[in-house]
């Protein structure tokens, strides 16, 4: 049994830390952009900071009003669609 599970336990780990790394280094353009309609309506706002990790990515932008943060999860951390939220700073 305990032969079993040490290959299985490794597996799933690795699996898990690849889709970590995709979640951080794939192209995120089309959920940057969806965060940068959120930031404001009838501006353009300027990406000013960005952080990614394996379980979100936050967007900070300038905007005429001020500093806004959009943070965008997948709601399985690993799977799913972003779903993005304006938060405030």
């Amino acid at each position: 049994m305990k032969r079993a599970i040490r290959p299985l336990l490794s597996a799933l780990l690795l699996i898990l830390t690849a889709l970590g790394l995709h979640n951080v280094y794939a192209d995120s353009s089309l959920v940057q952009e969806r965060a940068k309609m959120l930031a404001c309506d009838a501006c353009e706002p300027a990406l000013s900071q960005l952080g990614k990790s394996p379980i979100s990515h936050q967007y900070f932008f300038s905007t005429p009003s001020g500093t806004v943060l959009v943070e965008c999860k997948r709601p399985f951390i690993f799977f799913g669609g972003y779903e993005c939220q304006r938060k405030s700073p």
